[in-house]
């Protein structure tokens, strides 16, 4: 966590929005930010940009996807390139798949 400052963030080096415990942070390669925005409102003002929602306490930037991991339990991961994790909820699978183009249910 940073320091009580006002950091001004560009969105290409975020690469993904999570809420955890009534709070919202920014990941970015190494460091995290706390951010006074409420995911829904982010995901509002996000859209139509590289950030896609994957989960209730997710947005993912795209462009900072590696890859995509299928579970056994047919659920899907998302490793970034800086070595972070997310699991994309059923709920958001068709909107990801669709956002990304590939194929499947």
């Amino acid at each position: 966590m940073k320091d009580e400052r006002i950091y001004i963030l560009n969105p290409d080096e975020i690469s993904f929005f999570y809420s955890e415990k009534g709070k919202v942070f920014a990941q970015t390669h190494n460091l995290i930010y706390e951010i006074k925005e409420k995911l829904y409102k982010l995901e509002e003002n996000l859209k139509g940009t590289s950030f896609v929602r994957i989960s209730k306490s997710a947005i993912a930037n795209v462009d900072k996807i590696k890859n995509l991991e299928i579970l056994f339990n047919r659920n899907m991961c998302i490793n970034f390139f800086d070595g972070k994790q997310e699991y994309i909820s059923r709920r958001y699978m068709k909107k990801i798949r669709e956002y990304l183009n590939i194929g499947g249910k």
